[in-house]
């Protein structure tokens, strides 16, 4: 990373921005426009171009900071920045891209690309993109600042490869894999686990998307950040040495099992023994155990006892008794509990610095080298988002469609000769968002479309209603016709067959959100003319004005 880059991360962008692209690109002139004409007074100052980027005629970019009132925040403004960097580009039009930095009074900052993507039916853009970093003293920043920082700036092609979500997401996925076949190589499962076909390997899995799922809860505040940090849990725990299996025990199961899995009302803390010294609570996986690993039992009834409970299967644990495994004989897979089972997770497989590892064999190479570090240093050195983002409008971060997309991934690697065949023998493929909303668009245009056949022309009007466009378009149904759209979308039903992660139905929702705002206004004159209304309906026709 440039000098110049690590001071605007550290400093802000004040008198750093043309320092930095002036380094950076051969092609950078600074320039000094003011942009007033779009500040808002109580929310955007200070609009400016301070500098352009010309390639070609046809490759040009604007580069324009201004400053937010208030403090950024990963979520904060985002809607609002992104309609002004699109109305500054439609107002300029010399320009067909812009880098647009907005920044908060503390150095956060929000750096985004945003392009304009031509229509083949119109002769203005009808629709940009937007890809942006979120900039803060409070994230680690790396993938800002090598992607950005290793970014040429000699085309639109190197700039957009810079903003890329898939090279990020795939530099990200790589680490976890050989994280993966490291940890197959150091860890051990009870023996059930051991001794079921590629039962080290679906151990591993359980642990990693169970453990990324927990990072996106923290990045909610869901969950405390102190537990993954190796300062913390030492102050924690008796005994955190890089052999012992402390933590994954302590924290980890606790959290997993006894915490997550359980309703806040109903986990119980295993600090006394009963009858004849005997716990009564075998088996019962809503008991915290391990308490004898901790420093003070008042440390851990304090770090869990905000955290939520998920209704949800990820987090079920995989040991039963002889009566519930329905096999005569108790099956331990996880292998929570107090007795010793085997169970080898060791703390230096999740806090170790990067170090050389052999995976020749696993990977089917010859002398290469490769590289591991502790699964939490991974984690901790990439930005998570916790928004499922718009085909259109993307965090370069690790979002929530990362834990399918690793667990689909991770599924086809028990061995790479077979492959597609483990994956396919799950049924485990994960669909990425821009298939999915191509899917939604074409389910939902079928739909209105049999329903609202006689209308003229219904084919353009569906895709007006369906596609996001920048201009302000005119209602093309008519009042009639607008009120039997609003009654078909409030008698919608959806149905996901798959049944996976949600993606489908919303993604329908979050289509129907976007639709132009004609469309609310139709909706909020069905409402009042209507006795039964849909509080769905109501929810995105709100969303939508």
């Amino acid at each position: 990373m440039s000098k110049e880059l690590q001071k605007i991360i550290e400093t802000g962008i004040d008198g750093n921005l043309n320092t930095f692209f002036s380094t950076a690109s051969n092609y950078y002139s600074e320039l000094e426009e003011d942009l007033s004409e779009f500040d808002e007074i109580g929310r955007f100052t200070d609009f400016q171009a301070i500098g352009e980027l010309i390639f070609s005629p046809i490759e040009k970019i604007v580069v324009v900071t201004a400053n937010v009132s208030g403090n950024l925040t990963e979520r904060s403004g985002k809607k609002a920045q992104y309609e002004k960097a699109k109305k500054i580009l439609k107002t300029f039009r010399r320009y067909d891209a812009g880098i647009f930095v907005f920044s908060d009074p503390d150095g956060n900052f929000r750096f985004s690309l945003v392009y304009g993507i031509p229509d083949s039916t119109r002769l203005v853009w009808s629709n940009f993109r937007r890809f942006t970093y979120f900039v803060s003293q409070d994230q680690t920043n790396k993938t800002f600042a090598d992607r950005i920082g290793n970014c040429r700036f000699a085309n639109m092609e190197t700039i957009q490869d810079a903003f890329s979500v898939e090279k990020v997401t795939e530099s990200f996925y790589q680490k976890i894999a050989d994280w993966y076949f490291w940890a197959g190589q150091n860890v051990q499962f009870p023996q059930d686990a051991e001794d079921e076909l590629n039962g080290r390997n679906n151990g591993i899995i359980r642990m990693i998307t169970r453990l990324i799922f927990v990072w996106f809860m923290k990045e909610r505040e869901l969950v405390p950040p102190d537990l993954f940090k190796e300062e913390t849990v030492a102050a924690l725990l008796k005994n955190t040495r890089p052999e012992e299996t402390t933590y994954y025990k302590a924290i980890l199961q606790n959290l997993f099992f006894a915490t997550l899995n359980t309703p806040i009302g109903d986990r119980k803390f295993r600090f006394s023994k009963s009858y004849q010294g005997k716990n009564t609570d075998y088996m019962e996986h809503n008991v915290y155990r391990y308490e004898s690993y901790f420093n003070k039992q008042d440390d851990m009834r304090e770090i869990f006892k905000n955290i939520p409970f998920l209704n949800g299967g990820l987090f079920d644990c995989f040991d039963w008794s002889a009566k519930e495994s329905g096999t005569g004989d108790e099956v331990r897979l996880d292998g929570f509990s107090d007795r010793e089972l085997g169970l080898r997770v060791l703390n230096y497989l999740c806090f170790s610095d990067e170090q050389e590892v052999d995976l020749n064999q696993e990977y089917g190479t010859r002398d290469k080298h490769y590289m591991a570090q502790g699964i939490l240093n991974t984690l901790a050195s990439y930005n998570f988002t916790i928004d499922e983002n718009d085909p259109n409008d993307q965090e370069v971060a690790l979002d929530p469609e990362l834990l399918g997309k690793v667990f689909e991934n991770l599924l086809a690697s028990f061995n790479p000769e077979t492959a597609t065949t483990a994956r396919k023998a799950t049924g485990s493929y994960y669909t990425p968002r821009e298939i999915v909303d191509y899917m939604v668009k074409q389910s939902l245009k079928q739909y209105y479309k049999t329903h609202l056949n006689d209308i003229p022309d219904i084919e353009n009007k569906l895709e007006e209603l369906l596609s996001p466009v920048e201009e302000e378009l005119s209602n093309p149904f008519s009042e009639k016709d607008s009120k039997r759209v609003v009654k078909l979308t409030e008698e919608l039903r959806l149905v996901d067959p798959a049944v996976g992660s949600g993606a489908f139905p919303m993604g329908a929702l979050n289509k129907l959100s976007l639709m132009p705002k004609w469309w609310a206004i139709s909706c909020f004159t069905t409402f009042s003319t209507s006795a039964r209304i849909s509080p769905s309906l109501r929810h995105i026709a709100s969303i939508v004005c």
